[in-house]
């Protein structure tokens, strides 16, 4: 890359470079926390690397963490070893047994 022309603000230009040396991309998606069956869902707290898009995926799935959780729990301090946490974007809270229903 030579130069970064047409862009009106400083992060077109930062974004334009580094999408040239390493593109990334914020992952996004579902989990299952242990013995629940509704999924609730996530995101990177920082872009991944494109090229760990799907490992990274396919790596939600195999962890189901202990409910509940709270928006903004970490959930994967350091997914892939990319130096991206996985953070819940949403409440789950466990299902409530039928006789503590009465």
């Amino acid at each position: 890359m030579i130069q970064v022309s047409g862009n009106t603000c400083k992060r077109g230009e930062t974004y334009a470079k580094q999408e040239a040396i390493q593109p990334r991309r914020m992952l996004t998606g579902n989990m299952r926390a242990a013995g629940c069956s509704r999924p609730f869902s996530v995101i990177t707290d920082k872009p991944v690397p494109k090229e760990m898009l799907l490992l990274c995926a396919a790596e939600l799935k195999r962890h189901a963490p202990q409910p509940p959780i709270h928006f903004g729990d970490v959930i994967m301090q350091d997914i892939l070893k990319t130096g991206c946490r996985v953070i819940a974007t949403q409440d789950y809270l466990p299902p409530r047994k039928q006789n503590e229903l009465r």
